[in-house]
């Protein structure tokens, strides 16, 4: 009678420590990458791949620009005063004669750029998860309207988007903190 009785205490101290471990909620920090470490990975990466990308130099603003290739650009965000990116935005102008050469050269950008800010995440994943809408937009600048495909995905705390000017063939990959 014993021996039961201390099998079922134990049983329910197991139980509610189980149940403890459950309700337990860990929360993640906010991903978050230095400016240095971003530039020395994109470079290394770029090297590796053999993408033939113009290398990036040590940002001295909080906002640089980056001219990668022809009709790709790289605009880094940075807290003034803080080496913490909060967001990364890579443009493609897909206007020239050779566009599927433009879009391959696009996507191994984004590609790098993502792997870049963070080793886990995998562009098939973006992908496959991603959230599509369709909008209409204006762009007072240069006076024209269109169609905007836009796509996003989080990981990690990360927002990833995707912007595609249907009718103007430009690609916009953004990556927010």
């Amino acid at each position: 009678m014993q021996k039961i009785f201390i099998a079922t205490i134990f049983i329910i101290c197991q139980l509610i420590s189980y149940s403890a471990l459950a309700l337990t909620v860990v929360a993640l920090p906010i991903y978050q990458v230095k400016a240095s470490d971003f530039i020395e990975k994109f470079n290394t990466l770029n090297k590796q791949y053999r993408y033939n990308l113009k290398p990036i130099k040590k940002p001295k603003e909080p906002l640089s620009e980056y001219d990668l290739a022809p009709n790709i650009n790289l605009t880094m965000y940075r807290n003034s005063g803080d080496e913490l990116i909060t967001q990364l935005k890579l443009n493609c102008d897909q206007s020239s004669n050779n566009k599927s050469a433009d879009m391959n050269k696009c996507q191994q950008s984004i590609q790098l750029m993502s792997k870049a800010f963070d080793p886990d995440f995998e562009l098939s994943d973006f992908e496959r998860n991603k959230v599509c809408e369709s909008k209409h937009k204006t762009s007072w600048t240069a006076g024209s309207s269109g169609m905007v495909k836009l796509c996003s995905y989080e990981f990690n705390d990360v927002v990833y988007t995707q912007e595609h000017d249907l009718d103007d063939q430009s690609l916009r990959f953004t990556i927010s903190t």
